[in-house]
């Protein structure tokens, strides 16, 4: 048990429309969740949509950009992922409920 004292790391997420992700994403994601690889995106799929991890390094936000890259992600997931990590927001949740960002794609699927 902590103490009245004891301070918790906090993160920081965004709830975003899967809206702002295209169809193969989405195909990327579900297979990124489900693999039994070690997959390039840290993803916890859930009945509505997408957890993504966001990290909180250089190094770590260099990486995952090539490798979503390499997956074949969109532009605009590859951007948004940046973007969070220059917001230092720690996760992106994608729900179909989430919210529509003016300014950002959006997608028909």
């Amino acid at each position: 048990m902590t103490s009245a004292k004891s301070k918790l790391p906090r993160q920081s997420y965004s709830c975003l429309s899967t809206g702002h992700i295209t169809r193969r994403d989405n195909e990327i994601l579900v297979v990124q969740a489900t693999t039994n690889t070690t997959p390039v995106i840290i993803v916890d799929q859930f009945e509505y949509g997408y957890w993504l991890f966001v990290p909180t390094t250089p190094e770590g936000i260099n990486e995952l950009e090539e490798g979503m890259k390499r997956l074949g992600c969109s532009a605009a997931l590859v951007s948004l992922i940046v973007e969070a990590y220059h917001q230092t927001i720690g996760y992106i949740k994608f729900d179909c409920d989430g919210g529509v960002v003016d300014g950002l794609p959006k997608f028909e699927w």
